[in-house]
């Protein structure tokens, strides 16, 4: 009886010992992880959130440092928001919009390519929100549109709620090494969201801009055949060398043979975004102006065709999108 007594404990402590083990290796995976987003990808919300999860777990070595790394990347997130904004700032006070106003002119980047121009033009004259990510918009009873940067690496135009939460048709771009939403290999959505999350019609992008699904979402996840079209080649999302006038940007967005076609935007060299919906090539209905003083307001571009492009010379190498551009004008036009 004694014998048996004794191998039920050991069975039982070595369960238990396994049981700590499983549970001390998945919080060296997080913690290891949110070290690498920290220190080498530089993507403080992401780390933060990937620290936050490891804190979470039942079983984690008494004098762990998460709380410590936790602050780092709260100081990291507030410092590069605080450095966003402009020096000579003042903040509008109009009730229908929450941006702000400044006497200093936009700089574009002198390299990075389009990601880097987009993310400085959203940057610039910006409001921070809790979550340390910036936005530019406007917010009233009856619009409520914006252009934001979330973890430093993610860009959404579109609609957003009352309480800035991204709810309502928009397009989001993903440079790093994460998908949108549970949505495996989609680096660009356009669609419907609620409360932040891929709700509704949408369609989702392969990091090369090929056609991954269409279809419905429901709680960030696809809710038909994933993948599906994926012989639908005359769809891509795409990034366009634009000239317009006296301006010159990229498109950013959704096209059909080789032209401007469905939701997408245009960032412009001297700071300015335009947001619109495009058919074969051309705005197909009046749009938003972001402009780089601060101001929203509704507009449109309508002499402008988007669909003859150039090649990005900046090869940027964000996310490997500057290899996609080349491959979509490669198949398109042969350069």
């Amino acid at each position: 009886m004694k014998t048996l007594r004794l191998v039920a404990v050991l069975i039982c402590a070595l369960f238990c010992f396994c049981a700590s083990a499983q549970d001390y290796s998945s919080y060296n995976t997080m913690r290891d992880k949110g070290i690498t987003l920290y220190t080498v990808d530089e993507n403080y919300a992401k780390a933060k959130e990937m620290f936050q999860s490891a804190l979470a777990l039942s079983t984690k070595p008494a004098n762990h440092d998460l709380n410590t790394w936790i602050k780092k990347c709260d100081d990291m997130l507030r410092q590069s928001s605080t450095t966003a904004q402009p020096s000579t700032s003042t903040t509008s006070s109009s009730a229908s919009t929450s941006t702000s106003t400044t006497t200093q002119k936009f700089v574009a980047p002198s390299s990075g390519g389009w990601f880097s121009l987009l993310k400085a033009a959203v940057n610039f004259n910006s409001t921070i929100k809790d979550d340390y990510s910036v936005y530019k918009g406007q917010r009233s009873n009856t619009t409520n549109i914006c252009a934001m940067i979330q973890s430093n690496n993610v860009v959404y135009v579109g609609e957003f709620d009352q309480n800035l939460n991204l709810t309502g048709d928009g397009v989001m771009v993903r440079v790093d090494g994460f998908y949108i939403g549970s949505a495996p290999s989609c680096k660009y959505y356009s669609g419907y969201f609620r409360n932040a999350k891929l709700q509704g019609k949408g369609t989702a992008y392969r990091e090369n801009g090929n056609l991954l699904y269409y279809g419905d979402f429901s709680s960030d996840k696809p809710t038909g055949s994933y993948p599906n079209h994926s012989d639908w080649t005359h769809y891509k999302f795409a990034v366009l060398s634009v000239k317009y006038k006296t301006y010159s940007g990229f498109y950013i967005g959704e096209t059909k043979n080789g032209l401007a076609e469905g939701k997408g935007f245009i960032v412009y060299h001297d700071g300015d975004i335009f947001y619109g919906v495009w058919n074969k090539g051309k705005y197909s209905s009046s749009g938003i102006f972001f402009y780089a003083n601060g101001k929203v307001e509704s507009g449109s571009v309508s002499d402008l065709t988007i669909g003859t492009s150039t090649r990005d010379t900046d090869d940027n190498g964000s996310g490997g999108f500057g290899d996609a551009l080349e491959y979509l004008l490669e198949e398109y036009y042969g350069l």
